[in-house]
C-alpha cells in the first residue's frame, strides 16, 4: 500500500509526535517528516519550497502550538481526521492511477487538499519565499520575471500609458519606421503599432482571465 519512503515518513511523523508528547498525530507532523526525508525534500524543492525555512517554521509550530500529554502518560498520539483523510486520499489516488504503492509525492498531493490546515498555509508561504530565493540566484529568471511584470503592468494600465488610440488611423503616416514619435512605427493605415501591441496584450489577458473564470 505504501512504498518504503512513505513508510519511513510515517514512522518519523509518529516518532516526532511521541517524543514531543503530543496528544494528536497531525498533517503538520506528516509535512515535518516529509521535509526531513530525502525524497520529500526533493519533491518540495522541485515545487519551489524553501525547505530549511519550512523545517524551522514547522518545528516552531509543533513545539508551541500542539497540545501535549501529561508527563508519564503512555497514551499514544491519536491520528486526526485530516491525517487519516490524507492517507486515504493518497491510496485512492494511486489505485485510480493503476499503481501498487503510494509514495511521498502522493501523500503530499493529498495533503495539499487540506486547505484549512496550518501545514498547507505554511507550505504556500515558503513556496513563495522559495521562488523569490531562486529568482535572486538566477539572473536570467529574474530578468524574465521583470519583463513579464512590465508586460502585465502595461496591459492593465493600457489606457493610461498607451501613447495613441490604437484604432486611430492617419493616412499621412502610413508605414512609418520606428522613431521618436512612434516607437514601434505605424501600420498600413497609419495606426501606432506600440499602442496596438499594448491593447492587444490587454485583450489577450482579459480573454484568458474570462476563460479561467468560466472554467472555475
Amino acid at each position: 500500500m505504501f512504498n518504503a519512503s512513505l513508510e519511513r515518513v510515517l514512522n518519523v511523523a509518529a516518532r516526532e509526535a511521541m517524543v514531543r508528547r503530543h496528544a494528536d498525530l497531525t498533517v503538520e507532523h506528516l509535512l515535518f517528516a516529509a521535509a526531513h526525508d530525502p525524497d520529500g525534500e526533493e519533491i518540495l524543492e522541485a515545487a519551489g519550497a524553501d525547505v530549511p525555512r519550512l523545517r524551522h517554521e514547522l518545528a516552531e509550530f509543533l513545539e508551541q502550538t500542539m497540545q501535549k500529554l501529561p508527563p508519564g502518560s503512555r497514551r499514544p498520539p491519536q491520528q486526526t481526521l485530516a491525517f487519516r483523510r490524507v492517507l486515504q486520499t493518497a491510496v485512492v489516488h494511486v489505485q485510480s492511477a493503476g499503481k501498487d504503492e503510494a509514495g511521498v509525492g502522493d501523500m503530499l498531493a493529498a495533503l495539499m487538499r487540506e486547505a484549512r490546515s496550518h501545514a498547507v498555509e505554511l507550505l504556500g508561504a515558503v513556496q513563495n519565499a522559495g521562488v523569490l530565493r531562486r529568482l535572486a540566484r538566477d539572473r536570467v529568471a529574474a530578468v524574465a520575471a521583470l519583463v513579464l511584470t512590465a508586460i502585465v503592468f502595461a496591459a492593465v494600465f493600457a489606457p493610461l500609458i498607451s501613447p495613441y488610440d490604437p484604432y486611430f488611423t492617419d493616412l499621412t503616416k502610413v508605414m512609418q519606421p520606428p522613431g521618436a514619435e512612434h516607437w514601434f512605427g505605424t501600420d498600413n493605415t497609419g495606426r501606432d503599432i506600440l499602442s496596438r501591441v499594448i491593447y492587444g496584450t490587454r485583450n489577450t489577458l482579459h480573454v484568458n482571465f474570462s476563460n479561467r473564470t468560466v472554467v472555475l
